[in-house]
């Protein structure tokens, strides 16, 4: 199936959103990044579908697995990063972040 997608939202370090059209339904994601505090990041995702095949393609229950798969392996990636050696003069920072699907 073909899902020609554009750019909606590109913010660096804030969001990104992008919409994508196919012969049978339209989608909309959404993935943002906000600071809680001065080493915490929330990263929240959503994602809406509509059209004819939008509800038989994927479920809400299907999509929210989907979601929290990709939330956990962003979240491991992340904390990956923060146990890589730096070099000299840099400093690690012991960092966490929330997930959030809606």
């Amino acid at each position: 199936m073909l899902l020609r997608a554009r750019f909606a939202v590109v913010q660096v370090n804030r969001e990104l959103t992008w919409t994508g059209v196919s012969l049978w339904f339209t989608a909309i994601d959404r993935i943002v990044l906000g600071a809680r505090s001065e080493n915490q990041t929330c990263l929240s995702i959503a994602e809406s579908f509509a059209g004819l095949l939008a509800v038989p393609l994927i479920s809400r229950r299907r999509l929210q697995a989907q979601h929290e798969q990709w939330l956990q392996a962003f979240k491991r990636a992340a904390e990956r990063a923060t146990d890589v050696p730096r070099s000299r003069g840099e400093h690690q920072l012991n960092s966490s972040l929330m997930l959030v699907v809606s």
